[in-house]
C-alpha cells in the first residue's frame, strides 16, 4: 500500500541551530565575495560584453534576451537558426564573442518575448531578480529564514552569473510538487510548464503515478499540450522540426564531444566518465545504471511514511542525477535537499556529517576547478548524498514502525 502525505509527521526545512550556522556563514561569505567580484566584473566590462570579450555579462541570458527580441520583431525561426541566432546576438551587442546556443522548446518564446520589450540590463535584472524570488518562495516557504538562504545558497549565486534558468525550473518543480496534494491545477499547470526543460522533468509522472494524482496529471497534460498548441499556431510548425532535428542534434554534439566549460560544468555521471576519457557507449552506461538506481530510491522514498518535505528533497536531487545533460546552474535541484538534510542534524551527528553536507552546499561553485584537473567528483558526492536522504527515509519508517 502506497503511503500517503497525509499520513506523513511535519519535517521544518529550517536546520538545527549549529548546522544552520553553518550553511548561514558560509552562503553570507560567498555572497559578499559575489557582490564584490560582480562590482569588479562590471566595471571591466564593455557594453554588454565582458572585458575578456568572450561572453556578454550575464553569460547565457543574452540568448533569452536575442529570442525575446526575435519574438517582438515576427523573426521567431531566426531563434532556431544556430548561426543565424548567434550573428544576431553579436549584431546587438556590438561585437563578435563565443557561440551561444538556443536549446529550447518554442513554447518557452512565450515567457522570454516580454524580456524583447526591455533593454539588457533591465531585462537582465527582472529575470534575476524575478526567478531568484520564485525560487526561493516556492522551495523554501513558510520560513523566511530559509527562503533567504536559498536565495543566497551556491547554486542560486551560479544561476545568477551564469543567467540561466536553472532557478525557474526549480521553482517549477518544487512548486509543483508542494502544491499537488492541495492545489492539483496549480500543481498540474507548473509540471506543464516545466516541460521548457524537459531534462530536468523526467520524474515528475513517475511521482504522480506513485501518489494517484490523476487531477495534476490531466492539468499538467493539458497545459503542455495547449502550449505547444499555441506554439504552433503563433510561430508555425516549421520551429518544432527545427527543435527537434537540429538543436537536438547540436545539443547531443555538445553532450558527446564538447569540450572545455562544457565539460566541467556538468555534475552527471556521463560526463564524469567523459572528463576520465571513457568511451562513449561506457559512459552511457554507467549514466543508465545511475539512473536506475535513483528511480527505484525514489519510488522506496515515496512509498515510505517520511515527511512530505524530504520526500520533495530527494525528488530534487534525483531529477538531477538522472539526466546526462544537466549543469551548475541546474543544482539549484539540491539546495533544498541539504536544508532538509540539515533539518535531521542534531548535536549527535558530528562533525563529518556537517563537514558532508557543507560540501554539497558549495559543490555548484567547487566543481568547475575539480573537473578541470580531472577529479570529477560531482555526480559521486550527489550520489552519497542521495543514498544519506534515503537513509533518513528509512529511519523514520523504522521509527513509525517501531510505534
Amino acid at each position: 500500500m502506497v503511503a500517503t502525505t497525509e499520513t506523513a509527521s511535519p519535517m521544518p526545512i529550517g536546520p538545527t541551530p549549529a548546522p544552520y550556522a553553518d550553511a548561514r556563514a558560509l552562503s553570507g561569505l560567498l555572497t559578499v565575495m559575489f557582490f564584490l567580484a560582480a562590482c569588479w566584473y562590471l566595471s571591466a566590462s564593455e557594453g554588454i560584453v565582458e572585458g575578456a570579450g568572450n561572453h556578454t555579462v550575464g553569460r547565457d541570458f543574452i540568448n533569452l534576451w536575442t529570442a525575446g527580441r526575435l519574438v517582438c520583431e515576427g523573426r521567431a525561426e531566426t531563434t532556431f537558426d544556430v548561426h543565424g541566432f548567434h550573428a544576431v546576438q553579436e549584431s546587438l551587442a556590438g561585437r563578435e564573442f563565443s557561440l551561444h546556443l538556443w536549446s529550447y522548446p518554442p513554447h518557452f518564446l512565450f515567457v522570454v518575448a516580454p524580456l524583447g520589450l526591455l533593454g539588457y540590463w533591465v531585462g537582465l535584472a527582472v529575470w534575476s531578480i524575478v526567478t531568484m524570488a520564485l525560487y526561493a518562495w516556492a522551495a523554501g516557504r513558510p520560513r523566511t529564514e530559509t527562503m533567504l538562504l536559498l536565495a543566497a545558497a551556491p547554486a542560486t549565486l551560479v544561476n545568477l552569473a551564469c543567467g540561466q534558468t536553472g532557478a525557474l525550473a526549480a521553482a517549477l518543480l518544487f512548486g509543483g510538487l508542494r502544491a499537488m496534494r492541495d492545489r492539483p491545477a496549480l500543481a498540474g499547470m507548473l509540471f506543464g510548464l516545466l516541460t521548457f526543460k524537459p531534462q530536468l522533468g523526467l520524474l515528475v509522472p513517475l511521482v504522480l503515478l506513485l501518489e494517484r494524482r490523476w487531477q495534476v496529471i490531466a492539468w499538467a497534460a493539458a497545459t503542455a499540450l495547449t502550449l505547444m498548441g499555441l506554439s504552433v499556431l503563433v510561430f508555425g510548425p516549421e520551429l518544432w522540426r527545427l527543435y527537434l532535428h537540429e538543436n537536438f542534434a547540436v545539443t547531443r554534439s555538445y553532450l558527446e564531444t564538447g569540450r572545455g566549460p562544457f565539460m566541467d560544468m556538468s555534475p552527471s555521471a556521463f560526463m564524469a566518465l567523459r572528463v576520465w576519457g571513457a568511451d562513449l557507449r561506457v559512459a552511457y552506461a554507467v549514466q543508465g545504471a545511475v539512473a536506475v538506481a535513483v528511480v527505484a530510491g525514489l519510488i522506496a522514498a515515496w512509498r515510505s511514511c517520511a515527511p512530505v518535505e524530504l520526500k520533495i528533497a530527494v525528488t530534487g536531487v534525483a531529477a538531477l542525477l538522472v539526466s546526462p545533460y544537466a549543469h551548475n546552474y541546474d543544482m539549484t535541484l539540491i539546495s533544498v535537499g541539504v536544508l532538509a538534510a540539515y533539518g535531521f542534524s542534531g548535536p549527535s551527528r558530528g562533525r563529518g556529517r556537517r563537514a558532508f553536507l557543507a560540501a554539497v552546499w558549495l559543490l555548484p561553485l567547487a566543481m568547475m576547478p575539480l573537473h578541470h584537473s580531472r577529479i570529477a567528483v560531482a555526480p559521486w558526492l550527489l550520489l552519497a548524498f542521495f543514498g544519506l536522504l534515503l537513509a533518513e527515509a528509512r529511519a523514520v519508517r523504522r521509527d513509525a514502525n517501531a510505534v
